[in-house]
């Protein structure tokens, strides 16, 4: 399972078990992307992992990302 399973969910449709896994998974890929592009140890990715959810959400990244979704559904329907 990745994030991509949430891809057409916003986090208000989310139930909390959901929103509990995307966390995690969010955060899980966060690392790996530290790891791989910026060379960073485990511990290190690990900790910023966590720092970056925070700003994630602490900058308004669900609404950014739910609007994005909404857009996306209104296109497929044909409304502009």
């Amino acid at each position: 399972m990745s994030t991509e399973d949430f891809k057409d969910i916003t986090e208000d449709e989310m139930t909390d078990s959901q929103r509990s896994t995307f966390r995690k998974l969010w955060i899980k890929e966060r690392i790996e992307d530290l790891i791989r592009e910026c060379g960073c140890t485990r511990e290190d990715a690990e900790f910023h992992g966590e720092h970056d959810w925070e700003r994630f959400v602490g900058q308004a990244g669900f609404e950014a990302r739910d609007e994005k979704i909404r857009h996306q559904r209104d296109m497929a329907r044909g409304i502009y």
